[in-house]
């Protein structure tokens, strides 16, 4: 199921509802949805989360550095779900 980050308050009521479906947790990143509150509404013990930040990643840079730009831009989320997660 898609849902939308910038709403972690509606995006938990979504997982009760839904507590088993995966959840696509769209709009962190470019649309300033919140990375840590997105992943703890979206979490459950039935399902589970996949996080996209497409346009963070891909209007990262539109100069010659982008690779490096997107690389980084991936590699801060992954580290910002990581690190909750690990908590």
């Amino acid at each position: 199921m898609l849902v939308g980050a910038t709403y972690p308050r509606e995006l938990s009521l979504i997982r009760a509802v839904a507590p088993s479906l995966p959840l696509l947790i769209a709009g962190v990143g470019r649309k300033q949805g919140a990375v840590r509150e997105a992943a703890r509404a979206g979490m459950s013990s039935g399902g589970g989360i996949i996080v996209s930040s497409c346009r963070a990643v891909t209007h990262a840079s539109s100069g010659p550095d982008f690779a490096e730009a997107a690389r980084l831009a991936t590699l801060t989320l992954h580290e910002q779900l990581t690190g909750w997660l690990l908590q």
